[in-house]
C-alpha cells in the first residue's frame, strides 16, 4: 500500500503530464489561447492516432445509414427533440420518475465539492441497477445523430439527474460560459419536470452568434457576465429551454455560450447525458467523464468499450 504523501507526489506528476497543465503553462508564457488549444489538439491526435482513425472510420460507416433521430446544424449548435419518440425514451422517463421520488430527499453528495445549487438524484449505483440509462445512451440511432455532428464516434462522459434548487445566486455555471474540453461536444438535456422561466432554464446562444462574441471577449473560457454578453448580443438571440416534462435538447456546450440553474422559484430537474469528442483538447473535469468500466458497468454492442472510454488521467484514490 502506498502512503498518503507518495500518492500525492504521484498524482502531482500525473497532473504535470495532463493537457490541462500544459494549457496553463502555455497561458503563463502568454501563448495566444487559440494557438495553444490548436497545438494541444494536434498533439493529442498524434499521440492517439490509431484510436482516432478507428473512431473516424466507425463514424463514417454509421453515417452511411440514414438512421438518426435528429440533426444538429453547425450554424445553430443545438436542436430539440421528443424523448418519447426514441427507442427507450418512454421507459427512460418512467424509470427516472421513480428514481427521483426515491432519492429526492436524500443527501446525495457523491460528487464531493459539487455546486451548492445542485442536487444529484441519480447515484452511480442506480446506473448499475437500471440498464435503461445506458440502453438509451448507447442506442445506435442516437449515437449516429451525435457522431454525424461531431464527425467522430463519441464517448459517453456521464449520465446525471440534476435538480437545481431554489436559489438567489449568480455563480459558476449560472454565468454564461463555454465548456473547454474541445471544439465540439454534445450534451443531451431532458426535462424531467415542467420548466418555466422562474425555474432557471438552460439558456444559450447559437454557435454562429457565439463565434462573433468569442472574438470580442478577452477569454471566452472564463465566465462572462450578463452585462458583457448582453452588450455583445441582442436579447432576442438567446434561446431558453422552456418546455414540459419529456422535451429534450441536444446542445454543443463547447460551441454555444450557455448558462442555467438561476432557479428563483420551485426547482428544475433534468437528465443530462454528455457525449465527448475524441481525443479532446484538455481532459474532462471529474464530473464530465466517469470511468464506467472501473465501476463494473457494461453495455451491449460491438463498440461498447469505445463508448465507455475514460479520457481522464488515472489519479490514485
Amino acid at each position: 500500500m502506498l502512503n498518503k504523501n507518495l500518492k500525492k507526489v504521484i498524482n502531482k506528476l500525473i497532473y504535470f503530464c495532463s493537457s490541462r497543465f500544459h494549457l496553463k503553462i502555455l497561458s503563463e508564457l502568454r501563448f495566444p489561447r487559440k494557438i495553444s488549444r490548436f497545438l494541444l489538439k494536434k498533439i493529442r491526435i498524434i499521440v492517439n492516432l490509431g484510436e482516432f482513425k478507428e473512431r473516424k472510420k466507425i463514424a463514417k460507416k454509421l453515417a452511411k445509414s440514414n438512421s438518426t433521430y435528429f440533426e444538429i446544424k453547425d450554424s445553430l449548435g443545438f436542436c430539440t427533440f421528443d424523448v418519447n419518440k426514441l427507442k427507450y425514451g418512454t421507459c427512460l422517463l418512467n424509470e427516472s420518475k421513480r428514481i427521483i421520488e426515491r432519492n429526492k430527499n436524500k443527501d446525495n453528495n457523491f460528487y464531493k465539492g459539487g455546486k451548492k445549487f445542485f442536487n444529484d438524484l441519480l447515484t452511480l449505483e442506480d446506473l448499475k441497477n437500471y440498464p435503461v440509462f445506458f440502453d438509451f445512451a448507447s442506442d445506435l440511432k442516437l449515437i449516429n445523430s451525435i457522431s454525424r455532428y461531431l464527425g467522430i464516434f463519441p464517448i459517453i462522459g456521464n449520465i446525471r439527474i440534476i435538480e437545481s434548487i431554489e436559489n438567489d445566486t449568480m455563480i459558476s455555471s449560472q454565468l454564461f460560459h463555454l465548456d473547454p474540453e474541445d471544439y465540439k461536444q454534445v450534451k443531451i438535456f431532458i426535462n424531467l419536470s415542467d420548466i418555466t422561466f422562474e425555474n432557471g432554464p438552460l439558456t444559450l446562444l447559437s454557435s454562429s452568434e457565439t463565434k462573433k462574441i468569442i472574438k470580442k471577449v478577452k477569454n471566452p473560457y472564463l465566465r462572462v457576465s450578463d452585462d458583457e454578453i448582453y452588450k455583445l448580443s441582442n436579447k432576442n438571440n438567446f434561446f431558453e429551454c422552456i418546455a414540459p416534462f419529456g422535451q429534450a435538447f441536444a446542445v454543443d456546450t463547447c460551441s454555444c455560450f450557455h448558462m442555467g440553474s438561476r432557479t428563483r422559484m420551485g426547482n428544475r430537474i433534468v437528465l443530462v447525458i454528455s457525449y465527448l469528442s475524441f481525443p479532446g483538447i484538455v481532459e474532462p473535469g471529474r464530473t464530465s467523464n466517469i470511468d464506467f468500466k472501473r465501476l463494473g458497468i457494461k453495455i451491449k454492442g460491438k463498440n461498447s468499450n469505445m463508448l465507455l472510454r475514460s479520457l481522464r488521467p488515472k489519479y490514485l484514490a
